[in-house]
């Protein structure tokens, strides 16, 4: 009895892992085929830290992909909007979830519910400072399959959004906020907010979301 009751004020006093400390911990298994001359393709598996994966830019994908992801029955796509719900009522992509980026942690059981195990979750901002936030928060929570939309609403706008009178640019805009004017707030019915898919059928990309199937209970991930 006395062991249990020293193990338990140490447990009080050492504190449950910090989002932080989970995050520090987590690692991703990537495979890699590197071209060699004369020879067959390497093919590698590299485990990369958190802060890796962001610097190497591995977790963003570009407007296409995430466009695409819609229509791949593989994927189950969910779109995280983490901005103000008042830039989200202005503009917002189509099906796109609110989910303001200050109370997201309270939404992490949500996300945590077992959804289906090909559900990818892609965090998204008027540019990425936002949604950068909102990947490392989810990942360091164990939410699986996190994704950021490369440069957010911003660049989705100027992707999607070119023939679109009703968007106008702005001469400059501040980090992560919008860049754009509009005349109205129209939330999901932007023409841009719902592209054509059999427009958009030959869309080219870079691939980068690689499907986690099984979390990992130690805290890494391998997606």
């Amino acid at each position: 009895a006395a062991g249990l009751a020293a193990a338990a004020v140490m447990v009080l006093l050492i504190g449950s892992p910090t989002l932080e400390d989970r995050y520090q911990k987590l690692s991703f298994q990537r495979t890699e085929t590197i071209e060699q001359e004369n020879a067959e393709p390497l093919t590698l598996k590299r485990v990369y830290s958190a802060d890796e994966m962001l610097a190497k830019r591995l977790v963003f994908i570009s407007p296409a992909e995430a466009f695409k992801a819609r229509y791949n029955q593989a994927i189950h796509p969910v779109l995280l909007d983490v901005r103000r719900e008042s830039d989200y009522n202005l503009y917002h992509i189509a099906d796109s979830i609110s989910a303001p980026l200050e109370g997201l942690t309270q939404r992490v059981p949500e996300l945590l519910a077992e959804p289906p195990a090909n559900t990818v979750f892609v965090t998204i901002s008027n540019d990425e400072s936002a949604a950068v936030q909102a990947w490392k928060l989810l990942v360091a929570s164990g939410v699986p399959n996190v994704y950021v939309l490369e440069g957010g609403i911003n660049r989705w706008i100027a992707f999607f959004g070119k023939e679109d009178s009703l968007l106008q640019p702005v001469a400059s805009a501040a980090d992560d906020e919008l860049g754009y004017v509009f005349k109205a707030a129209l939330g999901s019915r932007y023409p841009s907010c719902a592209p054509d898919p059999i427009e958009n059928e030959h869309l080219e990309f870079d691939p980068r979301i690689v499907l986690q199937l099984k979390r990992d209970k130690s805290g890494g991930g391998c997606g």
